[in-house]
């Protein structure tokens, strides 16, 4: 017999109207539709939040949840659900890997994006890290013996 995953859904309403195809309700009918081989342990429902904001209950109740191993698999409409903001979308993606949570997006472009996001976020961290040893380069050319960004001692 097959082990049904232990899966969670996310949607999230930036308003309260319910007649959009992005509403609370066409969310949780698309997740169902696609999890009919899952066990759905919780459904997690932030309405009237905003993406740009982390300060949302059913998010904060996910990440709890995610840490204490109540679900494997979480389903989200489309990445703009989780965060409209790419550093905290890759945070939030982050934690839930730490946690072994694998995240699926209905959303076919979510991939693409992703992908997208991720590749700038590097590209971000390889600037940051060759400015600094540029900073360090130059402070030690004029001999100044200070703490770099990472704490240790040059």
């Amino acid at each position: 017999m097959k082990k049904l995953l232990k899966t969670a859904l996310y949607v999230r309403c930036a308003s309260k109207e319910q007649n959009k195809p992005s509403s609370i309700e066409s969310q949780l009918n698309q997740r169902r539709k696609v999890c009919k081989d899952s066990q759905i342990v919780k459904k997690y429902v932030d309405e009237g939040r905003s993406g740009m904001n982390l300060n949302r209950p059913g998010l904060k109740q996910l990440l709890r949840d995610a840490e204490n191993g109540l679900f494997d698999t979480l389903y989200v409409c489309d990445a703009t659900r989780l965060s409209r903001n790419p550093a905290q979308f890759i945070k939030i993606l982050n934690e839930l890997g730490r946690k072994g949570v694998k995240v699926n997006f209905l959303n076919p472009n979510d991939a693409l994006r992703f992908s997208i996001l991720l590749t700038f976020a590097d590209y971000e961290r390889k600037l940051r890290s060759e400015a600094t040893k540029k900073g360090i380069v130059l402070a030690k050319k004029k001999k100044q013996r200070k703490l770099n960004p990472t704490n240790y001692r040059n």
